[in-house]
């Protein structure tokens, strides 16, 4: 923890104090209206990798679908320029 702000000059021996943690981190003091972060504040490394997993998910999933529509195409032309040859039934 930083040893200067305003949580940390108002202080003494005895005083209460609201600890916020996160995953057994501890991020902020308070002390009444005061409030003070510490140096290990919660990051956004999961907000980002979120982020990243859905970008990901998007263009995969756009990409699956832009193959099944060239491959459907490649298919429907190439059945146009090879038709198989009728069987008679007698």
């Amino acid at each position: 923890m930083r040893g200067d702000g305003p949580v940390w000059w108002e202080l003494a021996p005895g005083d209460l104090v609201t600890v916020s943690a996160w995953r057994d981190l501890v991020w902020r003091l308070g002390s009444g209206e005061l409030r003070q972060d510490t140096t290990r504040t919660p990051d956004r490394e999961p907000t980002v990798l979120l982020a990243v997993a859905l970008t990901l998910l998007v263009v995969g999933a756009v990409s699956l679908r832009g193959a099944r529509w060239l491959h459907r195409r490649r298919a429907t032309r190439a059945g146009l320029r090879q038709r198989p040859a009728r069987r008679h039934q007698a």
